[in-house]
């Protein structure tokens, strides 16, 4: 009986001293790591009715206790706005260099200026808009290697209250095909999942990670499910998502119990903080309890930040193009008349016979346009950030009638000069045979899956579609003393 109670007296012991060696190690035996994260800004620098704006949510951010708490985006943060896309994206990284962001993936959008754009945020030049965070992309392959990109890296790794917290970054498969195709001809988007499976692996066996975080420029609810049920060497704690705009966040149960899997999107422009709460026992050496919510960023972020705002100033020149006024607007504007006001306004500066444009190049964060509202070039930016070029091409009425006129409103914009039902341009009724000319823009034309590439004689113009637009609102403001249209 002595010796088993000597026995239990030593189990206790080694137990005692063990609990004694980490409370002296740590504070405490358990800690929790604190996740922000923000997706889809596209360079919302400036506060509006819904978004704090990046002075306000930059301060917020930057206050932070940084010794539990991890900043992170999921992507698509500079293209969107006049400022923003002029600098490309340069203001935005000088904020977040400033707030101290610990990693960003990297969205479809940040490829809108073309790969050498990213390339700069990482070549080591400090003059040219140098990230101080790194950039993840784990399922980026250049075809030419068949390796990953050289201009991002597949995981990061940051240290938190003792803790190796492991982050990776994915963005969607199918995404290449949301990127003007001549920009991403020499690289592939391999599945997310098994990206995030493979270097969830080093990072929990080579680099001794305690928590695993995967940061997905990509609505993963369809493969959550999956990811809860990973277990062992690929045990992911938390997922942040990007892309869809989506303002949501939840716990996905595991198959094999324990704590739940928490997940978070946190909407578009600045207008929601996402935040997920790990709870970690260094006792257990896990995560025993989450808790993940996303809030409105007006209700958190409620004072400016002065050194932002500095650096706001430097872009001066750039803020006053944005505020340009074109002219008052006589008409009320959403997102689906706007577009056909778009098409319009590019099947007429080209002289074309129809305009057709792609609904997602034509952004609801530009509307709606109030009747008695001066328009300005800023406000025309943000319906049509991207860098598009027009471009023209000749084709067959039956193509027209085929691929172009069942997709008017979900796939396309159309000129309102084209009539849907009666199957008419400028009235008269389409001739099966006949070729049309039909004005668009490069991103539209570049995909395969398209008619516009198997047209006749193409021309290729150097004119940017957001300064058609601007144009057509100068033009119509000379001509009528107010903006009117339809």
């Amino acid at each position: 009986m002595k010796k088993i109670y000597s026995l239990l007296l030593l189990v206790f012991c080694c137990f005692a001293l063990s609990a004694c060696e980490i409370t002296q190690k740590y504070p405490y035996e358990n800690v929790a790591i604190e996740i922000y994260s923000v997706n889809d800004f596209h360079g919302m620098i400036f506060e509006d009715d819904q978004g704090a704006g990046i002075s306000k949510m930059g301060n917020y951010l930057y206050n932070l206790n940084r010794s539990n708490s991890i900043i992170l985006s999921a992507g698509d943060m500079f293209q969107g706005t006049a400022v923003s896309s002029m600098s490309r994206g340069k203001v935005i990284v000088d904020a977040m260099n400033y707030i101290g962001f610990d990693a960003m993936t990297i969205g479809n959008h940040e490829f809108d200026w073309g790969v050498s754009e990213i390339i700069r945020y990482q070549d080591g030049i400090l003059d040219n808009g140098e990230a101080q965070f790194p950039l993840l992309a784990a399922n980026i392959y250049d075809k030419k290697t068949n390796q990953l990109v050289s201009w991002a890296k597949p995981y990061t790794i940051v240290e938190r209250m003792g803790l190796k917290i492991g982050i990776v970054g994915v963005i969607g498969e199918d995404q290449e095909y949301d990127i003007l195709a001549s920009y991403v001809k020499d690289y592939s988007f391999e599945d997310e999942l098994t990206a995030i499976k493979k270097y969830t692996k080093i990072l929990r066996t080579e680099e001794n990670c305690d928590i695993v975080i995967a940061s997905c420029h990509t609505d993963t609810k369809d493969i959550n499910k999956r990811l809860a049920d990973l277990t062992g060497e690929y045990y992911i704690d938390a997922v942040l998502n990007g892309h869809t705009h989506r303002a949501y966040y939840g716990e996905e149960s595991r198959s094999s119990g324990g704590v739940a899997l928490p997940y978070v999107q946190s909407g578009c422009y600045g207008r929601y903080i996402g935040k997920i709460t790990l709870y970690y026992s260094f006792i257990d050496k896990k995560v025993f309890l989450c808790d993940v919510v996303t809030t409105k960023s007006k209700m958190l972020c409620t004072t400016e930040n002065a050194e932002i705002n500095a650096i706001l100033d430097n872009y001066q020149e750039y803020i006053d193009i944005a505020n340009e006024e074109l002219g008052v607007s006589g008409v009320y504007l959403n997102q689906s008349s706007g577009g056909i006001w778009a098409a319009t306004a590019l099947c007429e500066a080209y002289n074309g016979d129809i305009g057709i444009v792609n609904t997602g190049g034509i952004r609801g964060n530009g509307f709606p346009i109030e009747a008695g509202e001066m328009i300005t070039y800023g406000d025309i930016f943000e319906i049509m950030p991207f860098e598009n070029m027009v471009r023209t091409v000749e084709l067959k009425g039956d193509v027209i009638l085929s691929k172009l006129f069942p997709y008017a409103g979900s796939s396309y914009y159309i000129s309102n000069n084209a009539n849907i039902s009666n199957q008419t341009i400028n009235g008269a009724k389409i001739d099966i045979n006949k070729y049309y000319k039909v004005v668009t823009i490069d991103f539209l034309f570049e995909q395969t899956s398209k008619p516009f590439l198997y047209g006749q004689n193409r021309v290729d113009t150097t004119d940017i579609f957001r300064d058609v637009l601007a144009q057509n609102v100068r033009d119509n403001v000379s001509k009528n003393g107010k903006f009117t249209w339809g």
